[in-house]
């Protein structure tokens, strides 16, 4: 491995005592261990050499040949120290050094590119898949300002190409600039005066109207859509701290051995956290699950209707969680989670159409916080936490009597008997007290 450089003096009036060369060699001697023409550096516990070669024939110029025959990572070290060496320092205050040919950085480079491949690659598949999924065939048109539109359509044959290729149709720069930066979505001047006319608000609530307002806020498209991905929640500093690195490495321009380790380093973490979103999301994507988000909010909602019958309290409950739910991101864990529930649930739903509900006295304290009444929601303990939080009650419930069920069947006793089990995989929340129909309903069923 070899690197070459020119060495031109700064001041051509400038005396020198005894020549160009002669001046540059003492400086070599003053900063490295010389050995018979060689450059002798201690690299960890192994010697390493590097043999020199000078040329003064040119007037005011050197040109300067350096060879290592080391392997190859430990010989573009040993170059890449020699050149920090030479370039850095007051010793070099009368001289312009200018490498013209570097290995070293040559091979840094070529161990650097496949990993910012990896980054942009990935980078674009998060975007592609998180957006389609938000707008389906509409994501180019959603996302993209006219003005960019405008460029990627006269680049692309047909319309097609805007769909499937878009992001490949856009430089590196672009791409940064279309996740990152910041502006209006929404045209607020149509807000004002369609959505939040006189007439229109009249009949809206003030968080209808906070809502409508807070949509018309600047933000970026990685902000609006790409928030929820914790594993790349700072990649836009990342970014923008190896902007340059990554302009180095793509056009193979000087590293050093320093630079390259710094930059290998934050590089995987970056793509660690890209990897490990693409993960989660294909985890989403492709495992097969019976339970839907829909269905988790339908069932609940059900559920929700029926306990309304008796007690709004019950309502209230169910709803807290129908909402708190919905705001959830990951909702594969959720529908794994609460799939016994559920299947219960909606069977439970089904029978109350075949037999009547009696409701009992239901103890809940005077001040009913609705947000605190779930509790310890064990079964989806891998949604976020968020979630975890806003489900979470106090160990010592109130909710202690549910609306007794009139059954007449063993069938359905075990149909109730499965939900109440399943009930409490999310949380605990209470016992089902099942009566027989026939007798009084202050009787507890229990035998004497």
């Amino acid at each position: 491995m070899e690197t070459d450089l020119i060495i031109v003096n700064k001041d051509q009036d400038r005396v020198i005592d005894t020549s160009l060369k002669d001046e540059f060699v003492d400086m070599l001697h003053s900063l490295f261990n010389i050995d018979d023409n060689s450059i002798v550096l201690a690299i960890g516990d192994t010697k390493v050499k590097a043999s020199y070669m000078i040329s003064d024939k040119s007037d005011g110029e050197l040109f300067v040949n350096i060879k290592c025959d080391a392997s190859e990572m430990l010989a573009a070290r040993a170059l890449s120290d020699i050149e920090k060496g030479i370039k850095c320092g007051e010793h070099r205050k009368n001289y312009f050094i200018i490498i013209s040919y570097d290995e070293s950085s040559q091979l840094f480079c070529s161990k650097l590119m496949p990993l910012f491949g990896t980054f942009e690659r990935t980078l674009r598949q998060i975007v592609y898949i998180t957006l389609v999924k938000a707008f389906g065939r509409d994501w180019f048109d959603n996302t993209f300002t006219d003005e960019d539109k405008g460029k990627i359509k006269g680049k692309v044959k047909n319309n097609t190409k805007t769909i499937e290729e878009a992001l490949d149709e856009l430089t590196y720069s672009e791409v940064i600039s279309y996740l990152f930066d910041v502006h209006g979505w929404t045209d607020i001047h149509y807000v004002i005066d369609h959505d939040l006319s006189s007439e229109q608000m009249s009949n809206m609530s003030k968080e209808e109207i906070v809502k409508l307002i807070e949509q018309c806020r600047e933000e970026s498209l990685w902000h609006r859509f790409f928030s929820t991905y914790k594993d790349v929640a700072d990649l836009e500093d990342k970014i923008n701290i190896l902007r340059e690195d990554r302009n180095t490495v793509m056009h193979h321009k000087y590293i050093t051995y320093e630079k390259f380790i710094e930059t290998r380093r934050l590089v995987k973490i970056v793509n660690k956290g890209l990897k490990t979103t693409i993960m989660k999301i294909n985890e989403e994507l492709y495992t097969s699950s019976n339970i839907s988000a829909k269905d988790v909010l339908a069932a609940l909602a059900s559920l929700a209707e029926v306990y309304g019958k008796y007690k709004k309290g019950i309502a209230a409950l169910l709803l807290a969680a129908t909402e708190a739910i919905s705001k959830s991101i990951d909702w594969n864990s959720i529908g794994k989670a609460m799939t016994p529930a559920l299947e219960a649930s909606q069977k439970l739903v089904n029978a109350s159409k075949a037999y009547n509900y009696k409701a009992a006295n239901i103890a809940l304290p005077k001040k009913l916080a609705t947000s605190n009444y779930i509790h310890n929601l064990s079964g989806v303990a891998s949604v976020n936490g968020k979630l975890a939080a806003s489900l979470s009650m106090p160990k010592s419930s109130a909710l202690m009597h549910l609306p007794k069920i009139p059954i007449k069947d063993d069938g359905t006793y075990e149909l109730l008997k499965s939900y109440n089990n399943a009930m409490n995989t999310i949380g605990k929340i209470s016992s089902i007290h099942i009566i027989d129909p026939d007798k009084d309903d202050n009787d507890d069923g229990s035998e004497d």
